[in-house]
């Protein structure tokens, strides 16, 4: 039989986390350093603790079914194990009981994870960057998960996409509007709720040339009925503001 001290560094080397303190009370019993040397429910315990920690191993590689199964092991070795030590069917059976509770939590983060990548697809698909960010960032998954990388990562292309349509509207807005309302157009079909964006696109509505400059309308009256369209309408209340001006035969 293995002794008392192989047994107590194969736990603490192999499953820290799940049988550490029950290798404390391994250290302070004698029972398995004189028990019989048939007796193999100490090996069973170590076996179940390498299980386990194979199962963490697995999870860090993104194996999640092949991690299940392991931790299924782990639970089913323990639970096998006898001894004629009363201390090792104890530690044997709170194995058991720390493997069906693994189980259960691996699943449910699972679950987690599987919730959260659905959930920020939908968000990317209707257009909410930060949203579905935020949602990918509400869960810790493995780094390994490629889910997380490749959403994460259309997620900042896109944002990128955006903030260069913003920065050349910006940069056309003084001497090109019209352009400018372009750029942050398509900048708001990729991210429609990004900060100051609608008053970006309002402000370049305000600075495009009417139909009637060259009609000899004053500067000053045309400013003051841009500003009034620029009053929440957006670009589509424009549209039907000048439709009604010319419903009206409105004159310049």
């Amino acid at each position: 039989m293995k002794t008392r001290s192989t047994i107590i560094n194969a736990i603490c080397r192999t499953a820290p986390a799940m049988l550490a303190e029950l290798a404390l009370v391994l250290l302070g019993s004698p029972a398995l350093s004189s028990g019989a040397a048939n007796d193999h429910g100490p090996a069973m315990v170590i076996a179940a603790a390498e299980e386990a920690a194979h199962a963490d191993a697995l999870i860090g590689e993104c194996r999640y079914d092949d991690a299940e199964r392991w931790i299924q092991e782990a639970a089913r070795t323990a639970r096998d194990t006898r001894s004629e030590s009363p201390l090792v069917r104890d530690i044997a059976g709170s194995a058991v009981g720390r493997m069906n509770i693994k189980l259960e939590d691996f699943r449910r983060q699972r679950k987690a994870w599987d919730r959260a990548t659905a959930d920020a697809r939908h968000l990317l698909a209707a257009n909410h960057l930060d949203m579905a960010r935020t949602r990918l960032d509400q869960v810790v998954a493995p780094t390994c998960d490629q889910r997380f990388a490749e959403l994460r990562g259309e997620i900042e292309n896109r944002d990128e996409r955006a903030t260069e349509l913003v920065r050349k509207g910006d940069d056309e807005l003084p001497r090109a509007p019209l352009a400018a309302r372009d750029d942050y157009f398509q900048a708001r079909t990729i991210d429609p709720d990004r900060p100051g964006l609608q008053q970006k696109l309002l402000d370049a509505e305000n600075r495009i040339p009417g139909p009637c400059v060259a009609c000899g309308f004053k500067k000053v009256g045309k400013v003051v009925l841009w500003t009034a369209i620029a009053g929440g309408l957006g670009y589509g209340g424009y549209l039907a503001y000048e439709h009604r001006q010319q419903v009206n035969g409105f004159s310049h």
